[in-house]
């Protein structure tokens, strides 16, 4: 069943769905109210994201980021409070969001993560996926939440940088051994290497969560 979202102000927005059965059209609601309503009618996650991507304006990237992060907030914060059931993701979204978190310092924002996620996979994730490999993050004690912030744990942090540096060239060589060393690399990994989601990947892949398959 198609959503279809009209914004109708600053926060308001009304939703028509079109069913086999008929239309049903939802008054002026905020977001978040809206989110809600149509979660509960039984739409997936996914198609009430993509229906209000669908209906944003024209935004800079960092208001892009701002208003995914408002529309994720709510079900990512059910989801790690045991509220809502979450789908079984690729494993490489773990490998993916573990990197985002890895990628800087300290705790970071949602917004920070989704533009930390962005920039090195060049897409943006969805709720399900962040949840889930929040989750998964967090069952390996990984995952650092305070409030409305996340990150790594110092473990977490730890085990991540020693996976991803698998591979990497050896620092500092000297210019020969260097050249050397990069021509046998690329000899043995045309596109340069894998990338460190890639060395997660199939670490997550090789060290599996009691109750994976």
């Amino acid at each position: 069943m198609p959503i279809k979202i009209v914004q109708q102000g600053e926060d308001l927005y009304a939703a028509e769905v079109i069913a086999s059965n008929g239309t049903w059209r939802s008054p002026p609601l905020s977001s978040f109210d809206l989110e809600s309503k149509l979660f509960r009618l039984g739409h997936s996650v996914f198609a009430i994201e993509r229906a209000f991507w669908e209906a944003r304006v024209d935004r800079s990237p960092d208001a892009t980021y701002s208003y995914t992060a408002k529309i994720i907030r709510p079900f990512l914060q059910a989801a790690l409070a045991g509220e809502r059931e979450v789908p079984e993701q690729r494993l490489f979204t773990e490998a993916w969001l573990a990197y985002a978190l890895f990628m800087h310092e300290g705790l970071r924002s949602l917004i920070q993560v989704i533009w930390s996620a962005d920039a090195e996979n060049h897409d943006i994730p969805n709720s399900d996926e962040i949840s889930w490999a929040f989750l998964r993050l967090r069952r390996r004690g990984w995952l650092a939440v305070d409030g409305e912030m996340y990150g790594l744990t110092p473990e977490g942090r730890c085990a991540i940088k020693k996976i991803v540096d698998r591979g990497e060239p050896p620092w500092p060589v000297r210019k020969v051994q260097y050249w050397i060393y990069l021509k046998t690399y690329w000899d043995v990994f045309p596109r340069g290497g894998p990338r460190p989601i890639e060395n997660l990947e199939k670490w997550f892949s090789d060290h599996p969560l009691p109750g994976d398959e």
